[in-house]
């Protein structure tokens, strides 16, 4: 199963499966409701898409139905093709998969569904518990293509996150990716959740203004304010909170945290600049003031009253394109 320590040049990219949610898909259409290490080895661990599931499903059926001295024979055969020259170890690919294949199974075994122990990933629950989570999982549930490290472990480590398709939007919006915040923003309409009041084409509208903003800032912060410069690396800057939009620092040299406020609520837009300002002052600086700029197409009264009522230096800025051509030639 993919994760971002994987080097996408690989391939890795293709694989869109939710861990769980796959495996619970999976044994609802067992009728024996576990798997062995060699089963994931063989069936599972290839596997990239949620559409996979029946088939992963036919060819253990077929599997289990082999004597012992043919599934044998089979392992035997795939052990036997040689992955590369001068390995102690790693002689094959299933002979690899085999050797990392406990990693993935404790992982998908911590989950409170199932349990693995002895080689076997087992159903913990009943059927109907499994049904349930399944008929929510595709309802709330969306992949997410992480750009960083920090940014995966975020999602892994909060138990906050009951739908991943408000995950998606808000992380896709964060990283002023349109072309995906526009997808999860119809998914989040077709499972009937509501996550903004924009309409769709006030959304993108929004969304493209503020990616050209958070380009053009990128190059001229300090347009925004005199002697303000990027930090290297300061663009969705990765934190173990969220990506920052842009982290610069001031002319006295005073880490600040620049948001984009990209169409959301003024709760959740402070709630993250009190978040980074936090991981700021913790995490990058034990001396000076962190300071944060909010800049939005528009700055409502509740984020007017929030910035005021926080316990940081808070700044609010709007933003307008003004466009003026001059004819040169009829």
């Amino acid at each position: 199963f993919y994760n971002p320590s994987f080097d996408r040049r690989e391939g890795f990219v293709d694989f869109q499966i939710l861990p769980v949610q796959f495996i619970c898909e999976l044994l609802n259409e067992l009728d024996e409701k576990f798997i062995t290490k060699a089963e994931y080895v063989l069936f599972i661990s290839g596997k990239k898409t949620h559409r996979d599931v029946y088939r992963t499903a036919l060819e253990i059926d077929h599997f289990r139905q082999l004597t012992e001295r043919k599934k044998r024979s089979l392992v035997n055969h795939l052990d036997s093709i040689t992955l590369r020259e001068g390995s102690s170890r790693r002689t094959s690919l299933y002979n690899t998969i085999m050797l990392n294949s406990p990693y993935a199974l404790q992982f998908i075994g911590s989950s409170d569904l199932l349990e693995y122990g002895d080689g076997i990933l087992r159903q913990e629950v009943t059927d109907s518990r499994i049904r349930k989570f399944i008929n929510k999982s595709r309802k709330n549930n969306s992949w997410v293509d992480f750009k960083s490290k920090k940014d995966w472990f975020y999602y892994y480590g909060n138990p906050d996150f009951d739908s991943s398709i408000r995950f998606a939007l808000d992380y896709y919006t964060d990283i002023s990716d349109v072309e995906n915040s526009l997808a999860a923003y119809d998914k989040a309409v077709e499972a009937g959740i509501k996550i903004t009041d924009y309409p769709r084409k006030e959304f993108k509208s929004v969304l493209v203004d503020e990616k050209i903003l958070e380009d053009f800032l990128e190059k001229h912060l300090d347009s925004l304010e005199p002697r303000l410069k990027l930090i290297k690396g300061g663009r969705q800057y990765s934190t173990l909170v969220g990506p920052i939009d842009l982290l610069a620092k001031d002319g006295k040299g005073n880490y600040v945290v620049i948001e984009l406020k990209k169409g959301r609520a003024a709760d959740r837009v402070m709630g993250q600049v009190l978040r980074y300002v936090g991981f700021v002052g913790t995490n990058l600086t034990k001396k000076g003031r962190v300071r944060a700029i909010i800049v939005g197409k528009k700055i409502d009264d509740k984020l007017i009253y929030a910035a005021k009522a926080a316990n940081i230096d808070c700044r609010l800025y709007v933003f307008d394109y003004k466009v003026s051509f001059s004819q040169v030639m009829t």
